[in-house]
């Protein structure tokens, strides 16, 4: 477990969440019972993260990373110094673009959209 990966490396696992096997990232099994359940109406809120890449130069920083969260859920993105955690988080923000992947929310897909587009969703 303290082997270092490419991207976004440890993985720790908390009761009542699950551990995801993308590249360290864990999202919680459920979601906690004070966050607003799944709605059938546009607009809820839900950012999904699919397989995002990001290499800088020929260096691959980011390998396959994937989330899924609905509103009112949190994630943490833990590993260590240069794991690809605030690369991630460049991506889906639209700071940097993704080299492969996809970041949608609400279904629409953002992940060619510059940021001050995707504020506004």
């Amino acid at each position: 477990m303290n082997e270092r990966k490419g991207s976004v490396g440890k993985l720790l696992s908390f009761p009542g969440r699950q551990a995801v096997a993308a590249q360290g990232v864990a999202v919680p099994a459920a979601p906690p019972s004070h966050a607003p359940g799944p709605r059938s109406d546009p607009g809820v809120g839900r950012l999904t993260v699919t397989s995002v890449v990001k290499s800088f130069k020929k260096r691959t920083v980011v390998r396959g990373v994937s989330l899924e969260l609905s509103r009112g859920e949190a994630v943490g993105l833990l590993g260590p110094n240069g794991a690809g955690k605030t690369t991630v988080f460049y991506m889906i923000t639209g700071l940097i673009p993704a080299d492969e992947g996809s970041i949608k929310i609400d279904g629409r897909d953002v992940t060619k959209l510059p940021m001050y587009r995707r504020a506004r969703l």
